[in-house]
């Protein structure tokens, strides 16, 4: 078998032109290639891209590896990726659907896709989110800048419509014992009764149409609608995804002057939507499968523990990191 470098007790360092101070790379050959014997094949294949002289030595003396050209089979491969992408992070992410990492810009927020075509559309004003930004998100969290993308990427807001009905969607993301919460304050506002709001938002055509969720519509999570002036409905849960949501309702006089004959009832609909999206890590079904609940891709039993705090309770108790 050839070898690359010295078996006679010298050192990677040696047998390169170019001296080095790593304490490692001073160690004699032998003990460097005896090291790699106890290595999975990702982690050889990742020390290996650490320096010219190892790699040429370890893929001389790994026949698999220099065979197969570091052909690994898939739980090594996606260790191994997983690995790079903790090194690359700033501008590459793994993706799990194809086992590649793919480039992504560190801008990158929810307005824009990203590749695999797995992004789910929050909004009809072109909000998607996708699996990977779930991950970049959580990259930011786990590894630090400049890995991933900020959590104020998703700090989003604009004015929208459904139908007639002027709407103001405000987007936010949090984290909460290492997931990420997604909320939504959507605030419809109009004249007369909020109850013709509820009869054109069913009769608005399906492209039209808004949702909490995958399986809640912003019509069916709005009715009923209460009596009261003022009144703010208890928190409901959706049965099919880690997704909660309250709504406020607040009726009120428009200002006309004096005249009271003019005045007319306004009122005011704040629909808040709270939803954990998971860790965004590969672990299916333990992790994806909030995900997979959230775009209604996964259809099995969520368990959600009635033990734990609300989604609203997390989101209150947790506090938006600063991110760099």
């Amino acid at each position: 078998m050839e070898q690359t470098g010295s078996r006679d007790g010298s050192s990677l360092s040696s047998s390169s032109s170019t001296n080095s101070s790593s304490l490692f790379l001073n160690l004699p050959v032998d003990l460097v290639l005896l090291f790699c014997k106890f290595l999975p094949s990702s982690s050889t294949l990742t020390l290996s891209l650490t320096y010219k002289t190892l790699y040429a030595l370890i893929t001389s003396q790994n026949v698999k590896l220099l065979g197969l050209r570091f052909g690994l089979d898939r739980s090594e491969r996606q260790a191994f990726l997983l690995l790079l992408e903790k090194d690359l992070g700033h501008h590459r992410y793994y993706c799990q659907f194809c086992f590649a990492l793919h480039r992504f810009s560190p801008g990158e927020g929810p307005t824009g896709r990203l590749t695999c075509n797995t992004s789910f559309c929050l909004s009809k004003n072109g909000i998607h989110i996708s699996f990977h930004h779930v991950r970049l998100v959580m990259n930011r969290h786990f590894y630090g800048p400049p890995n991933g993308i900020p959590l104020d990427g998703f700090q989003i807001e604009f004015a929208t419509n459904f139908g007639s009905i002027p709407v103001n969607e405000k987007w936010s993301t949090k984290i909460f014992q290492n997931e990420l919460l997604l909320s939504c304050t959507r605030t419809l506002r109009g004249v007369g009764e909020p109850e013709k709001c509820l009869a054109e938002l069913r009769n608005l055509p399906f492209q039209h149409q808004s949702s909490v969720c995958r399986h809640v519509s912003i019509a069916s999570a709005l009715s009923p609608l209460p009596d009261r002036v003022v009144q703010k409905q208890e928190l409901f849960s959706c049965n099919w995804c880690f997704s909660d949501f309250e709504t406020t309702v607040d009726r009120h006089w428009s200002e006309y002057g004096y005249d009271i004959s003019r005045k007319k009832v306004c009122w005011t609909i704040t629909l808040t939507s709270y939803h954990c999206l998971g860790k965004g890590r590969p672990s299916f079904p333990c992790d994806e499968a909030k995900w997979y609940a959230f775009t209604g891709w996964y259809t099995g039993d969520i368990s959600r523990d009635m033990q734990c705090p609300t989604l609203r309770e997390q989101w209150q108790e947790s506090s938006l990191e600063s991110q760099s």
